[in-house]
Formats: C-alpha cells, sequence, structure tokens
C-alpha cells in the first residue's frame, strides 16, 4: 500500500470519489459500525487535524503511542479490527446525509488549508505528530475504512 498525500488535488478528489459511493444500505466487509457511523467515525480525526478540537492524551497513547506512532508512517494498511478508543465510536442514531457532508467538509477543509493548516496539538493517542505523520494518519485511516465499505 502506498501512503497517499491528502495535499494533491488528484489524491483528493480520488477520496471525495470514494466517500461519494457510500451509500447508507452498504454493509461493511469486516467490524460492527455501519456506514453513517463510519462516515462520522472517520470524520472526528479531521476536527482534531484541524485544530477544531484538542483532545487530552488517552492513557493508552501516554504509555503505548510512541512505540506504535511507526503505524501512521508506514506504508502497512490498518490492522482490520483494529480497538478503537470509545471517543471515536457512535451510536446507530448518527444521519448518514450529516455524517456524509461533514466528512466532505473536514477533507475540503485539510486539503485546502495545507500543511499550515494541519494543528500543531498532540493525536489522542500518538502524541505530538509532524505535518507529514498527521497527512499520513489520516489518509491510511480514511483509506481503511473506505475499503471497509468496498470503496
Amino acid at each position: 500500500m502506498e501512503i497517499k498525500d491528502l495535499f494533491l488535488p488528484a489524491v483528493y478528489a480520488e477520496f471525495i470519489g470514494r466517500i461519494e459511493l457510500i451509500r447508507p444500505e452498504l454493509k461493511p466487509l469486516w467490524g460492527k459500525m455501519n456506514a453513517a457511523q463510519m462516515l462520522t467515525h472517520v470524520a472526528e480525526p479531521f476536527r482534531i487535524a484541524n485544530g477544531d478540537v484538542k483532545p487530552r492524551m488517552e492513557w493508552r497513547g501516554r504509555i503505548f503511542g510512541c512505540m506504535l506512532k511507526g503505524l501512521v508512517t508506514k506504508p502497512e494498511p490498518y490492522p482490520k479490527n483494529s480497538p478503537t478508543s470509545k471517543d471515536f465510536i457512535f451510536p446507530e442514531d448518527v444521519g448518514f446525509v450529516n455524517s456524509k457532508a461533514l466528512l466532505i467538509k473536514l477533507l475540503n477543509r485539510f486539503h485546502l488549508e495545507g500543511p499550515e493548516g494541519v494543528t500543531t496539538g498532540p493525536h489522542p493517542f500518538f502524541g505530538k505528530l509532524t505535518t507529514v505523520q498527521w497527512n499520513s494518519a489520516m489518509s491510511k485511516h480514511l483509506d481503511h475504512h473506505l475499503t471497509q465499505f468496498g470503496a
């Protein structure tokens, strides 16, 4: 797997096209989230990367984050069914249309603001990330979940 640069127009357009393929009735190839939950789950880290929210470091991140930070820069995809923080799990009643629109809006902002717009605050699990690491983390996470839904 190649890590794709979300700041490049062609890569951005590819991801927008994949997001547009997601439909509310799609079933995941693995995991428990429905399509709306997945879109909200993927949007939330963009809120952090864009600097809209500043979560505290998780206790697991304080212990293991530095050791696992390489996961965001290695080209290997994220493992299926990896554990997720409770802060990134959303209830069944999340609205599909609003979730999709929010993700597209946040991805658009991440892309347009470029490296200068990326937060200098820590990731809630991995801690301090460079702009390149944030870009890699966002790209890999988005790719992971779009693939989960066949897009």
